[in-house]
C-alpha cells in the first residue's frame, strides 16, 4: 500500500502504472522497445477518479512513468500494480501479481512467506494489508484476526488503516461493538476521509442494541464517542419520525462540531412522513378483551409519549380506537377508511387477519397476527427465508407483527447451532402450544442439530421417570441388576445418563420446568445447558443448576424503560401480560415507519429485533436471558 495515500474505507489512490511495469519486469523485450511500450501506455486513456485533483494525479505519475519505473524495486513496483488492480476491482489480477512475491520456488502459502519475508516494514505491510482485503473479498482463504494481528504499522497512516481493517473484520464476524470501538479510536483524519469515516461509524453503532449502546456510553469518559452513543440509543429508541426530527434537532444543537453533525447519518437527513391519522382495531370485548385492552394502553402510552418528552401537540397526528369484537371487519376498515384514516392496526384474531389479508387495502397496515400459511411453492421457497415455512400475502403494504412462539423456536435452534451444540434432548408439556413448539423445532433443526429424544411430559408425577428414560439411566439401573443377578455379588455401582446429548430443550410452563430441572439434577444432567422460552422460568429459585438456563424474553422484560415504568404506574392491571404492553408499543413504533424502505430492514423493537422480510411478514428476534445459581 502506498504510503502516501493509506488503504482505509472508500480510500481514493493515485494510479500507479501497472501495466507498464509489468511490461518491463516480464524483460520480453530490449529496453528500446520497453520503452517504447511506455510511451504508448502515455498515451492511453488512463481510468481516473472523478475528482480533477486526482485526475491530475494520475496524469502526473503517467508523464513521470520511465523514471517511477527506474526508481522502484521489483517489489515495489509488484505491490503497486497489486494494489492498482485491487482499486480497479479486478481482484484476481490483484492476488495474481501479488503471488510473484514469492521470489522462489515453495510450497509455503502466500500468507506463511509474508509474515517470514525480509522485504522492508514498508512493503511487508502493504503486502499484507492488501492480502488481508482480498480475503475479505474471498479471494484469498486466511484466518483474518489471526493475520490481522501480525500487521506492523510504522506511522499515523498505516496505523489508521490497520483500524479500519479491523473494524472490517469485526463487521463480518458480527462483532459490531468491536468494530464500533476500532473506528472510534481512529480519531482524527484528514478532510477527505472524514466523511467515510463517520458512515462507517454510524454502520456499526446501527448494528448495536440499545442497551450494548447504554452500556458503552457508560464506560468511556471520551465526550466525543459519548455523543456517538447518545446519538444512536435515541435513534434506536424513537418510537415515531416526530420524535426522530426533536432528538436529532437537539442533539445537533448540543454538538455542533461533533463529526456526525457535519457529515449526517442518512436516516437522520432522510426521516419519513408519518401518518395524520391511524385506526387501531383491537378486541375490548369478550375473550380476547385483555390482550386488546393492553395493546390498547401499549399503543396510546407509545402515541402519547412522543410529545410528553417534546414541546409538541397530540393533535398533530389522531388515533381513532375500533371494537373489532362488535363487528366484522371489513365494515370496521371501510369505517375507518371513510373516518379519514390513512393506516391501520390490527386486527388480532387470526381469523380477521386472514379476512383482512384477503381485502383490496390501498392503505400500510400492521396486523398483529400471523395468518395461517398458504401452500407454498418450490419457487417461493427457494427465494424465501431458509427457515420458512410460510407465504402468507403479496401485498408489501401489509405487514404482520406477532407474538408467534415459531420466532422463539427459530431463535432457539440458531443459539444451538452457534454454539456448536449438535445433539439435543428435547422435552415439552402438556399445554397445546408446548407441542406446537416441538414440532416447530424439529423443522428449524433440519441437519443441522440431532434431535436424539423427543419426550413429552404429560404428568408432572412421571416427569422424573420420563427424563431417566430419555437418558437411559433406567438401561444403566438394569445393567447392573443383570450383572449383580449373574454373578451373585453385590456391587458397588453409580448409574450414568447417556453421554450423547450436548444440550436440553424445553418447552413448557413454569410448574413444569420446575420439576424438569430437578429430575435433571436427579439423573446427572444438572451440567448440561438448557435453551428454553420465558414461560418456563417464571420461578427462579431451587433449580440447583451447574450451567445457565438460556431462554428467550422480550427486551420489554429484561431492561430498564421509562415507558414500562409509566404504563405500570398507570395502569393498574397485573392479570394482562406484560407482551401486549410491548406489542402495542411495537404496533405504534412500526405503523409510523410504514414505507417500502422498512422491507429488508430491521428494527430494535419492545418485542425484540424486528426483522421485516420482503412480503411483509415480521421475524421477532427475541432478546437471551440466563439464569444462573
Amino acid at each position: 500500500m502506498s504510503a502516501r495515500l493509506p488503504m482505509g474505507v472508500a480510500t481514493i489512490y493515485s494510479r500507479p502504472h501497472g501495466e507498464t511495469r509489468v511490461l518491463e519486469t516480464m524483460r520480453v523485450a530490449t529496453l528500446l522497445i520497453s520503452i517504447f511500450y511506455l510511451s504508448l501506455a502515455a498515451c492511453q486513456s488512463i481510468p481516473t477518479r472523478s475528482s480533477d485533483e486526482n485526475a491530475s494525479k494520475y496524469t502526473d505519475k503517467r508523464d513521470r512513468a520511465p523514471k517511477i519505473s527506474n526508481a522502484l524495486s521489483d517489489t515495489e513496483f509488484l505491490i503497486e500494480t497489486a494494489e492498482y488492480y485491487f482499486q480497479t476491482s479486478e481482484f484476481k489480477k490483484s492476488l495474481g501479481i501479488l503471488l510473484r512475491l514469492k521470489s522462489s520456488p515453495t510450497d509455503q502459502p502466500l500468507h506463511t512467506v509474508l509474515v517470514t519475508t525480509t522485504l522492508t516494514p514498508s512493503d511487508t505491510y502493504r503486502a499484507k494489508s492488501l492480502l488481508l482485503r482480498l480475503s475479505l473479498k474471498g479471494y484469498y482463504k486466511l484466518d483474518t484476526k489471526d493475520f490481522l494481528s501480525t500487521l506492523k504499522p510504522s506511522n499515523n497512516e498505516q496505523r489508521r488503516d490497520t483500524l479500519f481493517l479491523t473494524a472490517e473484520v469485526f463487521e463480518r464476524e458480527l462483532d459490531f461493538s468491536n468494530a464500533a470501538k476500532a473506528l472510534l479510536s481512529i480519531g482524527s483524519v484528514p478532510k477527505e476521509h472524514e466523511k467515510n469515516l463517520s458512515a462507517a461509524i454510524w454502520r456499526s453503532l446501527s448494528n448495536l442494541s440499545p442497551p450494548e449502546l447504554v452500556q458503552m456510553k457508560n464506560n468511556t469518559a471520551d465526550s466525543s464517542q459519548q455523543a456517538w452513543f447518545t446519538l444512536a440509543a435515541s435513534y434506536k429508541t424513537a418510537l415515531s419520525p416526530y420524535q426522530i426530527k426533536q432528538i436529532w434537532a437537539n442533539w445537533k444543537t448540543k454538538y455542533p462540531d461533533h463529526l456526525g453533525n457535519k457529515y449526517p447519518p442518512y436516516e437522520l437527513h432522510h426521516i419519513p412522513k408519518q401518518p395524520k391519522n391511524i385506526a387501531l382495531m383491537i378486541p375490548l370485548t369478550g375473550p380476547l378483551a385483555p390482550a386488546g385492552i393492553s395493546i390498547r394502553d401499549g399503543f396510546i402510552s407509545a402515541y402519547l409519549s412522543q410529545y410528553s418528552r417534546f414541546s409538541g401537540n397530540a393533535n398533530e397526528q389522531q388515533v381513532r380506537i375500533y371494537d373489532t369484537s362488535k363487528s366484522g371487519i371489513k365494515n370496521i376498515v371501510n369505517q375507518a377508511l371513510k373516518e379519514g384514516a390513512n393506516a391501520l392496526v390490527g386486527p388480532l384474531d387470526k381469523r380477521k387477519v386472514s379476512q383482512l389479508l384477503s381485502m383490496k387495502n390501498s392503505k400500510p397496515t400492521v396486523v398483529l397476527n400471523r395468518a395461517d400459511a398458504l401452500p407454498i411453492s418450490k419457487r417461493d421457497a427457494a427465494n424465501s427465508d431458509s427457515n420458512s415455512v410460510y407465504k402468507v400475502s403479496d401485498s408489501v403494504q401489509i405487514l404482520q407483527l406477532s407474538l408467534s412462539i415459531e420466532d422463539d423456536v427459530r431463535a432457539i435452534s440458531k443459539r444451538i447451532i452457534s454454539e456448536n451444540n449438535r445433539r439435543v434432548a428435547v422435552f415439552y408439556g402438556a399445554s397445546d402450544w408446548c407441542s406446537r413448539a416441538a414440532n416447530i423445532f424439529e423443522k428449524f433443526a433440519g441437519s443441522s442439530i440431532k434431535i436424539v429424544n423427543q419426550t413429552p411430559l404429560i404428568d408432572l408425577i412421571d416427569i422424573t421417570d420420563s427424563v431417566g428414560s430419555a437418558f437411559l439411566v433406567d438401561k444403566s439401573l438394569d445393567r447392573n441388576r443383570y450383572i449383580r443377578q449373574t454373578i451373585g455379588v453385590k456391587t458397588e455401582f453409580n448409574p450414568r445418563r447417556r453421554q450423547d446429548i450436548d444440550a436440553v430443550v424445553a418447552f413448557m410452563e413454569t410448574a413444569e420446568f420446575q420439576t424438569l430441572a430437578a429430575a435433571l439434577s436427579f439423573h446427572f444432567a444438572q451440567d448440561l445447558p438448557i435453551f428454553t422460552t420465558s414461560s418456563a422460568v417464571a420461578i427462579t429459585s431451587g433449580l440447583q443448576r451447574k450451567t445457565a438456563v438460556n431462554y428467550t424474553e422480550m427486551p420489554w422484560n429484561l431492561y430498564h424503560s421509562i415507558l414500562k415504568e409509566q404504563i405500570n404506574a398507570t395502569f393498574d392491571q397485573p392479570s394482562n401480560p406484560q407482551s401486549f404492553y410491548a406489542l402495542g408499543v411495537d404496533a405504534f413504533r412500526i405503523v409510523n415507519q410504514t414505507s417500502s424502505q422498512l422491507l429488508n430492514s430491521s428494527i430494535d423493537g419492545s418485542t425484540g429485533k424486528l426483522i421485516i422480510r420482503n412480503d411483509g411478514v415480521i421475524i421477532r428476534e427475541p432478546a437471551w436471558g440466563k439464569l444462573i445459581e
